[in-house]
């Protein structure tokens, strides 16, 4: 069925129904002829291989689905069709007396359940909008999780092979990672690491010196800050440089070296009460980073 009074440069809405009922499919016809929102073109079959044959050489923006097809297949009609066809929303039509059919259509991936014998008009063309705009934000989400989650993959990777100590920390000052450079430089493990608490502010933080108090002796370290997103939550991955030859002084003047702390493989926590890192203090870097 294509209706041809609507705008010619909108294209008619693919529909695709999958029922045995032809006094159903003829019902769906009837109602979306009226309708306001797009002209509608509507194919049919009664049987889902038949159906995705079809689909395969054209695709659907919508298919409508009869649960009550003969010998109770219509939920298993309605998995295979996820199966086959997850970027394509679904709406079920079920009897109106069987909630819970309907409610068991939605768990298995119906973007929405109309009962028959409340099958009207205005129901249906506001049905079939929302569960498209539904299926878009859904792949959209899936989209941006995959996006995410190779982001961070790669930024893993990068962070793992990096020469400088790198910490992941959250907005309440946490660290959620550390890289196998800042385990040496805390001489402690990023297990171990990890969940405890930085022991500096890094939030509006850009460029700073820090010393790390460590058994006995502080090492200087050059820190640098950058928003980004761990695990889809917002964070800062802090960069540390080992400075330590070289000590700042306020007003600019010439730097006086500290000790060389040793960093071996592994030592044991030397940190704070509370369980962070003891920082003892921090130098603001000028312009010209001295």
């Amino acid at each position: 069925m294509v209706r041809s009074s609507h705008n010619n440069e909108v294209p008619p809405f693919q529909l695709f129904v999958i029922s045995c009922d032809r006094r159903l499919v003829k019902r769906v016809d009837h109602l979306l002829s009226g309708s306001s929102w797009r002209a509608f073109e509507r194919r049919h079959s009664d049987d889902l291989d038949a159906a995705l044959r079809t689909l395969s050489r054209k695709p659907a923006e919508l298919v409508l689905l009869d649960l009550e097809l003969p010998g109770d297949r219509g939920m298993q009609t309605l998995v295979k069709l996820r199966q086959a066809l997850s970027r394509v929303p679904v709406i079920a039509l079920t009897d109106s007396s069987d909630v819970g059919r309907g409610v068991l259509a939605l768990r298995h991936g119906a973007q929405d359940c109309i009962p028959r014998m409340r099958l009207k008009e205005a129901a249906l063309t506001r049905s079939i909008r929302f569960a498209v705009e539904r299926q878009r934000r859904e792949q959209s989400l899936c989209e941006y999780i995959r996006e995410l989650n190779a982001t961070q993959g790669q930024l893993h990777a990068l962070l793992q092979t990096n020469a400088d100590g790198h910490v992941v920390v959250d907005e309440e000052g946490a660290i959620l990672y550390a890289n196998p450079a800042a385990e040496l430089l805390f001489g402690r493990d990023e297990a171990d690491l990890r969940g405890s608490s930085f022991g500096f502010p890094v939030a509006g933080q850009d460029l700073e010196l820090i010393d790390i108090f460590r058994k006995g002796e502080s090492v200087t370290v050059e820190m640098r800050v950058a928003r980004s997103r761990w695990n889809g939550e917002s964070a800062f991955v802090v960069s540390l440089r080992d400075v330590s030859a070289r000590r700042p002084t306020e007003g600019g003047g010439a730097h006086t070296s500290l000790p060389q702390a040793d960093l071996p493989d592994s030592a044991p926590h030397d940190g704070s009460e509370d369980g962070g890192l003891e920082l003892t203090e921090h130098y603001q870097l000028g312009n010209d980073g001295t």
